[in-house]
């Protein structure tokens, strides 16, 4: 006899589809289906809700089709479980099927990327983040500054620093505040960073859910559900953070503690430690490759996405595995590039990091997140669709970008509230360097101190390296308004704290030399790509349709890209002509 619950099963799968098959395929198939687990009856249950998904989609009266196709295979010798995969594969031809390999997935990914540059607008997010890291860093050292001045031990402490003598900073007074400072800092970072890796998360792989199953992807069909799971992200990855990293830690700290008036455990046990915690560490990462995606595609609360990415990797291992080595493989391959390029005296570093963050991020998302799709049954659509031309979309988003940056020309009140913060910055960094640190500063700055890697490098790779990092900062810091007005004011600030120091050791004619010929183009896209942020921060609290605005934020940064490359090439063949007349003139 079977059981009650397999007999449910039984009964109900073959309600829904024999409705007109004869009797003897359901006697025949209902006898060797007897023996089957009921793991198996629930399996083609879904197989047969799946293929009438798609035959919905495909005629006017699916299941009378499906009744018809699955009759007709079993007539040519198909089992009942055997018509229902063939038809499955058939129906999904173009969608998810369960063979899909990782090169497959990959191809898939790469394909959506080409088709959905929008893909790459999160990276910029998690990017921005440290920018109000960087605000806490001023604030503590600003109170440092101030409370070592009250005491009377600034002026000794910075001559000391001056003169290489670095044991002041553990003097009595000064080494508690200094690991109070570093403490506030470190926690400060971590929380950031965890903040902007979340952000990038939630908005990556819903944006990313939805190139796979429509083919394109629009920040403002996923605004609502991004925002929605960023909290739970947060704290998930908080809680990956600790389970991944925090328990070697705790471990290895709590060790050195027991074992300190032992030398040789110490040693031998620290050495053993680490072993340990890189295969876990290496071991649980891959375990929990799947949390990111089961939380902002599969919705799961925070215990069960740990636990489903526990048991999907079970199933998925090798393709993670997989997954893993081609990351690491592509990693070491252009860093590796780029270690070539250096001896052969070319720069590639600034281009290889965007290329990472802009490129490879976002096209091994979309290959975890369809790969999470495909074994949760999540149905997505694998044909290689019609790509747009590059230079097509290049010119397509370049023009948005400066019809953006006109319209911000027109509010002119964020250019001036970006302009003021610029120059107090600079006021700011001038004031600062007087006080003590010109000649910690003058060290690193002079006319003759860039002419070492204008004389070692290519020019055409010095041109492209101070082209991608200026505009890589002036990118982030166009949508850093995401998590307030602080963060484009402070990166607007620190630039011109930067400056402000640089002209307080040189003289003016020498900073007028070396600054002005492509600061004139520079500084003023600085400004504009801060004023984009604080103009964002606004809309963002102030008004609806906040995806849009993010949209439009991107494309300034899209637009500022030639100016940056002009203030580049001004850098790069222009300045040095000029600081070598006037060396000469000398």
């Amino acid at each position: 006899m079977l059981s009650t619950k397999k007999s449910v099963i039984i009964n109900s799968l073959f309600t829904q589809c024999r409705t007109s098959l004869p009797n003897k395929y359901f006697m025949q198939n209902n006898m060797f289906l007897k023996d089957f687990p009921v793991v198996v009856f629930v399996e083609l249950s879904q197989l047969y809700q799946q293929i009438l998904q798609m035959y919905g989609r495909l005629f006017k009266e699916p299941e009378k089709v499906l009744e018809k196709h699955l009759l007709d295979l079993m007539n040519r010798g198909y089992s009942f479980e055997e018509a229902l995969h063939e038809l499955y594969k058939r129906a999904y031809a173009y969608f998810y099927l369960p063979s899909l390999s990782i090169g497959e997935l990959f191809k898939i990914s790469w394909n959506r990327f080409k088709r959905n540059p929008a893909l790459a607008v999160p990276i910029l997010l998690s990017e921005a983040a440290p920018a109000l890291t960087t605000l806490i860093i001023l604030i503590v050292l600003f109170a440092l500054i101030q409370w070592f001045q009250s005491i009377g031990i600034y002026s000794k402490i910075v001559e000391s620093l001056v003169e290489g003598k670095y044991e002041i900073l553990g003097s009595p007074g000064v080494f508690e505040l200094i690991i109070a400072a570093i403490t506030t800092v470190a926690v400060s970072s971590l929380l950031l960073y965890a903040l902007g890796i979340s952000m990038c998360d939630s908005f990556l792989y819903t944006l990313s859910e939805e190139a796979l199953k429509r083919g394109s992807c629009v920040f403002e069909n996923v605004w609502g559900k991004a925002v929605k799971v960023l909290p739970r992200m947060f704290l998930t990855n908080i809680a990956k953070g600790l389970a991944i990293y925090g328990v070697p830690v705790v471990g290895l700290v709590a060790f050195i503690l027991y074992t300190k008036d032992s030398p040789t455990i110490l040693i031998l046990g620290i050495l053993t430690l680490l072993l340990i915690a890189i295969v876990y560490i290496f071991l649980l990462q891959l375990a929990l490759i799947y949390v990111t995606p089961s939380i902002v595609i599969g919705s799961k609360r925070i215990a069960n996405a740990f636990l489903e990415s526990f048991s999907l990797f079970k199933k998925t291992a090798l393709k993670i595995l997989a997954y893993f080595i081609i990351q690491v493989a592509v990693v070491t391959a252009v860093s590796l590039i780029t270690a070539a390029l250096n001896l052969l005296n070319v720069l590639f570093s600034e281009a290889a990091t965007l290329a990472i963050l802009l490129v490879v991020r976002p096209v091994f998302s979309l290959c975890l997140a369809g790969m999470y799709m495909a074994h949760t049954n999540r149905i997505f659509d694998v044909r290689t669709l019609p790509e747009p031309r590059l230079s097509h979309t290049a010119v397509r988003l370049l023009v948005n970008g400066f019809r953006e940056i006109c319209n911000l020309a027109r509010d002119i009140k964020w250019i001036t509230a970006a302009s003021l913060v610029f120059i107090a910055g600079f006021a700011g960094g001038y004031w600062i360097t007087t006080q003590g640190l010109s000649k910690i500063i003058s060290q690193f700055v002079g006319l003759e101190k860039g002419g070492i890697v204008f004389e070692r490098y290519l020019p055409v790779s010095i041109f492209a390296d101070i082209f991608f990092h200026n505009w890589r900062i002036a990118a982030f810091t166009s949508v850093s308004g995401v998590y307030s007005i602080a963060a484009p004011a402070t990166i607007v600030l620190v630039n011109g704290i930067i400056l402000g120091a640089v002209a307080a050791v040189l003289p003016f004619t020498d900073f007028y030399v070396a600054i002005m010929p492509h600061g004139i183009v520079e500084i003023p896209g600085f400004i504009l790509a801060a004023a984009a942020g604080m103009r964002l921060a606004y809309q963002l609290l102030a008004r609806k349709e906040k995806a849009s605005y993010i949209k439009r934020a991107a494309y300034i940064a899209l637009g500022l890209a030639p100016f940056f490359a002009v203030a580049a090439f001004i850098e790069t063949f222009i300045t040095p002509f000029f600081i070598k007349l006037y060396l000469k003139s000398l």
